[in-house]
């Protein structure tokens, strides 16, 4: 294994931290569906739980792609297995494909959406469009497809930073006022209970299915890391700037809520609502980002079923075949998927996420007894030593 120290390569974290990003933003976030479901409708309590998200985020990342850094001469290391165990570890491994599928059938529903709320076309032809898109790219592989979106997640954190802030300046936050006017409305779509009290579960749902969704892709793009400082860099600033422009669009869906509530992609109606222009540009820069998502996780249940050494026909027949499925799935509505498909696997990934910090932290213990322990032995030997002279 090559080092784990050395002189850190600021294009490779770049590359690295926007294919995370890119990766976990998908439609759920850059359309703001998940922000309203998990931040948003839980008031001011929403906002300490985006914080809670930011630093959750910021660890897991980072521990999942030094994982993928330490073992990338090991092909059978496996993140599930190591930190959830050897049975929990085997369930959740083939699991996450299935999961992954679904959240594929969710990417390409939201670009249906999108694509319906703004072209005026029809959700089905939408849905078509995307799938046709995911194919081709996924058709070459794991190392373009995380050169292709390792660029698409910054550039979607900056727009949405911009509209969040453009937003709030336009229509200025009272965040009792908004606290109150959240509370007030019926029919909320909370991501986790049926209450605000159930903020901190949210915020930790939301954490959770995105660390079960992510595991099998930051420990393979973690082997890519040159150094281990990359691989632990990257996820922190992942976790960092993910977060903090889910916060940034939390404040702004707060100041408008009553228009925004029903609506399927709430970040266009804030775009729009600044100039038709940036509505425009965002309208494509969030389907790039839902592409984003979607392709990865048609990597994730290819590679899971028939590995990266296929041949290349297995490969496209069977991209080809998940592809048709998952269109043919993505005609319920967006913002019903959403409320459905990741509180699911939320409290499984909650589970996933304590048994990853909890080994992390076994972990550390257990080097700091071994040097510690290592010191000890070589002052022993020392101190022997001066005896015998």
């Amino acid at each position: 294994m090559e080092s784990s120290t050395g002189k850190v390569s600021y294009k490779r974290i770049f590359q690295f931290t926007g294919a995370i990003i890119a990766f976990l933003i998908g439609s759920g976030f850059a359309s703001g569906q998940e922000v309203l479901q998990f931040l948003a409708s839980y008031g001011i309590k929403g906002i300490i739980g985006g914080f809670v998200s930011m630093i959750l985020f910021a660890i897991l990342c980072a521990v999942l792609m030094k994982f993928g850094f330490n073992n990338k001469n090991n092909p059978k290391a496996d993140g599930f297995r190591y930190y959830c165990g050897k049975i929990i570890g085997t369930f959740m491994k083939w699991y996450t494909p299935f999961f992954c599928f679904l959240i594929g059938i969710v990417m390409i529903s939201g670009a249906g959406a999108t694509m319906n709320q703004y072209f005026g076309i029809s959700t089905m032809t939408g849905t078509v469009i995307m799938s046709v898109i995911v194919f081709v790219t996924t058709m070459f592989g794991f190392k373009r497809l995380v050169d292709i979106i390792s660029y698409l997640g910054p550039l979607t954190i900056i727009f949405t930073i911009l509209i969040g802030v453009i937003s709030i300046i336009k229509h200025p936050v009272n965040l009792m006022q908004a606290d109150a006017v959240i509370k007030a409305t019926p029919n909320l779509p909370f991501g986790a209970g049926n209450s605000s009290n159930f903020w901190l579960i949210a915020a930790i749902l939301y954490v959770g299915y995105n660390v079960v969704a992510g595991v099998p892709f930051m420990t393979v793009l973690g082997k890519d890391a040159k150094f281990k400082r990359e691989a632990v860099i990257s996820g922190v600033l992942a976790g960092f700037f993910l977060m903090a422009a889910a916060i940034m669009l939390d404040l702004a869906v707060m100041g408008q809520f009553k228009s925004i509530v029903r609506v399927e992609v709430p970040i266009l109606y804030l775009a729009n609502e600044i100039s038709p222009i940036l509505s425009a540009i965002f309208t494509f820069i969030l389907l790039e980002e839902i592409f984003s998502t979607a392709a990865p996780m048609v990597w994730t249940v290819t590679y899971t079923f028939i590995g990266r050494d296929a041949s290349p026909r297995k490969y496209r027949w069977f991209i080809f075949a998940l592809t048709v499925i998952t269109a043919a799935c993505a005609q319920m509505p967006f913002g019903q998927l959403v409320g459905i498909v990741y509180p699911m696997t939320g409290y499984l990934g909650i589970a996933v996420l304590v048994a990853i910090i909890g080994r992390e932290v076994y972990d550390q213990i257990k080097a700091r007894r071994i040097k510690a322990a290592a010191i000890a032995e070589d002052d022993t030997d020392e101190a022997a030593g001066e005896e015998v002279i």
